[in-house]
């Protein structure tokens, strides 16, 4: 805001006017507990707007009418929040969202159709799951509806526990305008013993997301995806995970995921399956230069075509089956400098009827 401000001296006169700009408001809204009270003061004045029992409709309130808003305690609710175009919540990392118990929420916060630019940033979000929430979702950005995109957008240094899936991007479709674009999502830390999810982090129809530098714990799966393009999965911290630590869904016909697995840090990821499962019929997609240690089954199952597994190091322990395996009718991939260490059965397993480049391993 610019202002002109009037400079005098000390016998009243004026001696010039200048143009002062004010500083930019820090948030338009605090959002903090008094007791039974949620209450939501302005940033700018200091004073009370919104102040209620019910802390969704304080913050619900907040978010219509301001920018942004600072979440200083960790607040509980009863029904999810819809974030609007152009926000941002954030926080100290001490202040956040809890679902209250048996609230039977679907979602803490959601992006809705034709959401964009919405940041939210070094959040706590407790889905709370075990106590009433079963099928809860941190947040979810949902392109819902025919020929309405959402996305662009920022999830960025949240703390994220306790949920079904802790990032859930669904698209309506794989339409160009029905799915959810260029999301991102990085430096967060997903689940932990303290609060495990089911899936840390679930695409379907959603396009050109990167996932950066995020710790990915205890889950039945850290990522699974289903007709997604051009994800961009890179320095991620991958530990604990029931099943696996990156999951394609197998498409009906032919699809290029188009996936970028790099530089990431696998340990004890996929202990009943694999640490990376590429489906049949799931091409082009890259894997290189990931770590993947302790692997107790498969360290990359791989069963679609056109892909590249490229310069890994896979780490296996007693009892491990494989390093790469590879089965299914896939063909024209290439397994190339990967060094593959300590498996009792197979550092490279082929099916016979498949054709591999495989070299220099």
């Amino acid at each position: 805001m610019s202002e002109f401000v009037r400079i005098i001296d000390p016998s009243g006169k004026t001696l010039r006017n200048d143009l002062y700009n004010s500083p930019p408001d820090t948030v338009s809204y605090i959002i903090s507990k008094d007791g039974d009270l949620i209450k939501a003061k302005n940033g700018r004045t200091g004073q009370i707007e919104f102040s209620e029992t019910d802390a969704a409709t304080v913050i619900q309130n907040a978010l219509n009418s301001g920018k942004s808003i600072f979440i200083k305690d960790i607040i509980e609710i009863k029904t999810g929040i819809t974030v609007p175009s152009y926000k941002t919540i954030l926080s100290d990392g001490q202040g956040g969202l809890k679902a209250a118990d048996n609230a039977n929420l679907s979602y803490l916060l959601k992006l809705s159709p034709n959401t964009k630019f919405v940041k939210i940033y070094n959040l706590q979000l407790n889905g709370n799951k075990d106590n009433g929430n079963p099928n809860i979702t941190g947040v979810l950005v949902q392109a819902d509806t025919p020929d309405k995109a959402a996305g662009w957008s920022q999830i960025y240094a949240c703390r994220i526990i306790n949920c079904n899936n802790g990032v859930y991007l669904k698209g309506y479709s794989d339409s160009f305008w029905e799915r959810v674009w260029h999301m991102q999502i990085i430096g967060n830390w997903f689940g932990g013993v303290d609060g495990p999810n089911n899936i840390n982090i679930k695409g379907e129809y959603a396009h050109v997301v990167p996932v950066i530098g995020n710790s990915l714990e205890d889950a039945s799966t850290a990522i699974h995806l289903n007709y997604c393009r051009g994800w961009i999965i890179h320095g991620n911290w991958f530990d604990d995970h029931a099943d696996y630590g990156i999951y394609l869904t197998e498409p009906a016909s032919e699809y290029p995921y188009s996936t970028i697995i790099n530089g990431n840090y696998f340990t004890d990821s996929g202990i009943n399956n694999a640490s990376i499962y590429i489906p049949f019929r799931a091409v082009e997609n890259l894997i290189t230069n990931n770590q993947v240690t302790f692997v107790n089954k498969y360290g990359i199952h791989l069963e679609g075509r056109y892909n590249r597994i490229v310069g890994n190091n896979i780490y296996g322990k007693s009892g491990s089956v494989a390093g790469i395996y590879c089965e299914n009718d896939g063909k024209l991939n290439i397994i190339s400098s990967n060094n593959i260490i300590n498996f009792d059965q197979y550092g490279i397993y082929v099916e016979v009827g498949t054709t591999y480049s495989i070299i220099a391993n």
